[in-house]
């Protein structure tokens, strides 16, 4: 599998420090690699619940066939120190738009760089298939989230939504529009 970005931790631009050098990567997830996956998503459930539509206990009761399934329909990028798996993001969509979800960092690694591989490897993703927008849905209050997705260009939309499994919590949609979409409009 192609490495998609790499940084070394404590390089300039990169959040945080590490007494030892270790290196970040970002791979594309083959189906074979569901497991991967599997463990990723769950553990993400567990951690930070309010962050996904889905819940950990629907997942749990996945087949390997619909996690093999998943990883056929949605282009999954998983961030890794060395070989071990420390976040996940996904994205989908056909035409001109795009969708991230399951954007997730283990505590452990966050602060690092790790979370900004994964939106750019995503949103590298958006653009080589052609997408003119790619959007997302980030949680009220998740500054950290938000805050990384400005970063990348994303902007509220206006648009928000109940979280489903838990409607005291709204989610708000965030939209990049990506090079060639002003050309494209003007058409």
């Amino acid at each position: 599998m192609p490495v998609i970005c790499m940084v070394v931790c404590g390089a300039p631009g990169v959040r945080g420090t590490v007494s030892s050098v270790t290196e970040l990567h970002v791979q594309k997830l083959q189906p074979v690699e569901w497991p991967t996956l599997r463990e990723l998503r769950l553990t993400a459930l567990a951690e930070a619940p309010a962050a996904f539509a889905s819940t950990r206990a629907k997942e749990t009761a996945y087949t390997q066939a619909q996690w093999e399934s998943w990883l056929t329909t949605t282009t999954f990028f998983v961030a890794r120190r060395g070989i071990v798996p420390v976040g996940l993001v996904g994205g989908f969509g056909t035409g001109d738009h795009r969708k991230v979800i399951s954007m997730w960092v283990a505590p452990s690694a966050r602060g690092k760089g790790a979370a900004h591989l994964l939106v750019t490897a995503v949103v590298a993703w958006a653009r080589q298939a052609g997408a003119l927008r790619i959007d997302l849905d980030v949680a009220d209050g998740n500054e950290p989230a938000r805050h990384l997705y400005e970063h990348h260009g994303f902007v509220p939309t206006g648009v928000t939504r109940p979280l489903p499994h838990s409607p005291e919590i709204t989610e708000i949609e965030m939209s990049l529009l990506l090079e060639g979409s002003n050309q494209a409009a003007a058409s």
